[in-house]
Formats: C-alpha cells, sequence, structure tokens
C-alpha cells in the first residue's frame, strides 16, 4: 500500500487517480490499515451486497490485493494479485499508456533507473563474490543455516527448492572454483525489474552464465536477487 501511496502523492496533479476499494474488512480494521500505512488517497468502505458483487463478479476477484489499472476510457489494461512486488508493474502499464502522465513518470523513472542500475551491479557483484568466498566446508542444511547463504549480506532467493540450490553450489564450487565474474549491463525484464547479465569462468574452464533478476519490497529497501542461479534444476528435454 505505501508504493501506492507514494505514486499518488508524486503524480496526483498529472492525471494519475488511485482508488482503493474494501469491501470485506470491518471498518475500523480497514481504517486502522489506511492509517497504518499513511494512506491519503481516496478509499471506498463497503461491504454491501452490491460492492461485494462488484469486486468479486464484476472485476473478478478472488483474493486480495486485486490491482487494476484502468484507462481513461474506463477500460482495465492490467490486473494482478500482490502488494508492493507490482510497482514496477504499475509504473510499466502506465508508461505503455502514454501521455503527460506516462511522460512525467517516464522522466522520473528514467533518473531512478540510472540510480538502480549502479545499485544493482554493485550488488551483484557483492553477491558473487560473497559465493565465491563462502565457506564450502559448513553444514550449511543444519537448521535451516541454507537460509542464511551465503551470507546474511548477501542473500539470494532462489525460485525453488533453496537448500538444494545451496547444496549444489557447495559442492561445485568446492571443487571447481570461480576464478572470474563478468557483469553486464542492467536491463529491465518484462516485469520490469532490472536484470544483469552474468557469466562466471570456473577453474576447468567451464563458463556459467545466465540473467540475475532484482527484486525489493519497497523502494527504500535494499535489492535482493531473486531467480537465476538455479543451476542444480534439471533443465526440460
Amino acid at each position: 500500500m505505501r508504493h501506492l501511496q507514494q505514486l499518488f502523492l508524486q503524480y496526483k496533479d498529472k492525471g494519475l487517480v488511485i482508488l482503493g476499494f474494501n469491501s470485506a474488512d470491518d471498518k475500523k480494521i480497514a481504517l486502522d490499515i489506511l492509517h497504518e500505512n499513511g494512506a491519503t488517497f481516496p478509499n471506498i468502505l463497503d461491504a454491501s451486497d452490491a460492492a461485494i458483487k462488484v469486486a468479486f463478479q464484476d472485476y473478478h476477484g478472488s483474493g486480495v490485493p486485486l490491482n487494476h489499472i484502468i484507462d481513461r476510457e474506463g477500460k482495465i489494461v492490467a490486473a494482478w494479485y500482490g502488494g508492493e512486488e507490482g510497482h514496477a508493474k504499475a509504473i510499466a502499464t502506465i508508461q505503455k499508456q502514454g501521455g503527460d502522465l506516462a511522460e512525467a513518470i517516464r522522466n522520473d523513472w528514467d533518473a531512478q533507473a540510472a540510480q538502480s542500475a549502479e545499485e544493482v551491479t554493485k550488488a551483484a557483484g557483492q553477491l558473487f563474490q560473497a559465493i565465491r568466498d563462502a565457506d564450502y566446508d559448513c553444514d550449511w542444511g543444519k537448521n535451516d543455516r541454507w537460509k542464511e547463504f551465503p551470507s546474511k549480506e548477501a542473500n539470494y532467493r532462489p525460485t525453488s527448492d533453496g537448500s538444494g540450490w545451496v547444496r549444489w553450489v557447495c559442492n561445485k564450487f568446492k571443487t571447481d572454483p570461480i576464478i572470474e565474474i563478468r557483469l553486464g549491463k542492467v536491463c529491465a525484464d518484462s516485469d520490469g525489474w532490472p536484470t544483469v547479465h552474468f557469466q562466471l569462468s570456473l577453474k576447468d574452464g567451464e563458463s556459467l552464465e545466465g540473467d540475475l533478476r532484482f527484486e525489493r519490497d519497497t523502494i527504500k529497501e535494499p535489492w535482493r536477487a531473486r531467480g537465476g542461479l538455479d543451476w542444480h534444476v534439471p533443465k526440460s528435454p
């Protein structure tokens, strides 16, 4: 919700309208949540049968939070479930619509993207260096210690089987260590998140490469890598 408040304050004078709609929570609970998150954009609190019909039939809702982006003609141009992780998706969708709002966001986003690219490149370098310097003799599987690999400062979140990924890395790089790390240019993926191409040269001459995606829950949180290093997952035939 905080990312919606940020967008509202930043672009409400550029034509952006943000409207919250709650048809499920008790009014006091809903107001407390809005207050806790500092939300000042308009919100509808309505638990009537008509409101529930709008939410769950007209807008095909089956869970929360459900986000819609609606253009000036009232057409839904994008919809997705999720909270603040949808910030980049919202920005990308609005930009595609064109107009003054899209131009204002694009100018701001370009400046932020340049700063983010530097931060992501630095975070990627720190992550790979931490993997390179990790203690491969440590029993990372004990008591869920794999969640702290390679270090608390450079955490990586695999898209699947985190413990399996840690075991693979420790077995692989203990005998065939990384000797060179190359990072490419940071680009946005299909969801708007920054992604950096990497190439790792190993001692025996093998090369590992791919695209490492970075995400963060809010604008002020540090970048965290997620996906792109799941080398242990068998490839489909």
